[in-house]
C-alpha cells in the first residue's frame, strides 16, 4: 500500500490499481483500517496485540526465542495458547496488507 499511496497522487487510485491487479476497494478498506485501528474487528485487534507481545518476548529475550518459548512465556497457565498455534504459519504474523505503516 505504501507504494500506491505514493504513485496515486501522480496517476491516481483506479490507474495504478489496475496495473497493481488490486482492487479499489481493497485499498480504500485498507486506508480506513489503517486511519481507524478502532474500528477494526476484536479477532484483528487482539492479532494485533499479539504481534506486539510476540516482538516484546521475541526482543526481551535476546531475539533468541523460537516459537515454542515464546509461547510458553506467553501462555504459561493460560487457556489462551492454542489459538496462538493454530494461526498462520511461521512467518505469518504480520502478512496483513492492511498493515499500518
Amino acid at each position: 500500500m505504501a507504494l500506491l499511496d505514493k504513485l496515486r497522487e501522480q496517476y491516481g487510485v483506479r490507474p495504478v490499481c489496475s496495473e497493481l491487479h488490486i482492487a479499489p476497494s481493497t485499498y480504500y478498506h485498507c486506508q480506513q483500517q489503517r486511519h481507524h485501528p478502532d474500528k477494526r474487528s476484536a479477532h484483528a485487534q487482539r492479532d494485533d496485540w499479539l504481534k506486539r507481545e510476540i516482538q516484546r518476548v521475541y526482543d526481551e529475550n535476546h531475539q533468541v526465542y523460537g516459537v515454542r518459548k515464546v509461547w510458553r512465556q506467553l501462555f504459561t497457565g493460560r487457556n489462551q495458547g492454542g489459538q496462538m498455534y493454530s494461526g498462520a504459519p511461521h512467518g505469518g504474523y504480520g502478512t496483513c496488507r492492511c498493515s499500518p505503516g
